[in-house]
């Protein structure tokens, strides 16, 4: 990548980090991470493939589901068997992730998710509704944009084809 092109990629990241904050400020989302570490997935592991979305949204969730188990499911079972529901729940996951079933729930957006939300600062410091706002913040606004540039795209491919059709007809 060119130099230009490296500071417009640049400059372009920075307006969409610039959006995405002023939209998840004015709406009361605090977990801001969670969209971002939605974004990086999506970008890196999917292309940020506009069919990928719901793939990596929905891994995404699951992944903070799972690692919520043990928030959820102490006052009712105990810290202990909490955790051993989360535990069975992991090894559930990671068998379905290596025979790849359930591909839509289980991949690796839901490991990566299920890592960093299991991380004890953030067990300790979130709550998971905060965190599924985060990446739902994160599906909307960064896929929302995604959306509307493969439009422009689209409508500008239509504007080339139609004038190369009118340009070859008039010859």
């Amino acid at each position: 990548m060119s130099t230009t092109k490296a500071i417009g990629t640049l400059g372009a990241a920075i307006i969409l980090i610039a959006i995405f904050f002023v939209l998840t400020g004015a709406v009361g989302v605090r977990e801001h991470w969670a969209g971002f570490l939605f974004l990086f997935q999506w970008s890196m592991m999917e292309g940020m493939k506009l069919n990928r979305l719901p793939r990596s949204a929905l891994g995404a969730l699951t992944g903070v589901a799972i690692a919520s188990l043990p928030t959820w499911l102490t006052p009712l079972l105990g810290a202990g068997a909490a955790l051993a529901v989360m535990l069975f729940a992991v090894l559930v996951a990671v068998f379905l992730l290596i025979r790849e079933m359930a591909g839509l729930f289980i991949n690796p957006a839901t490991m990566a998710f299920l890592t960093v939300a299991t991380i004890p600062q953030i067990v300790n410091s979130t709550k998971p509704t905060e965190v599924f706002l985060g990446i739902a913040a994160g599906v909307i606004i960064f896929g929302g944009l995604a959306a509307i540039q493969a439009a422009i795209q689209r409508a500008l491919a239509g504007r080339k084809a139609k004038a190369a059709k009118t340009c070859a007809t008039s010859s």
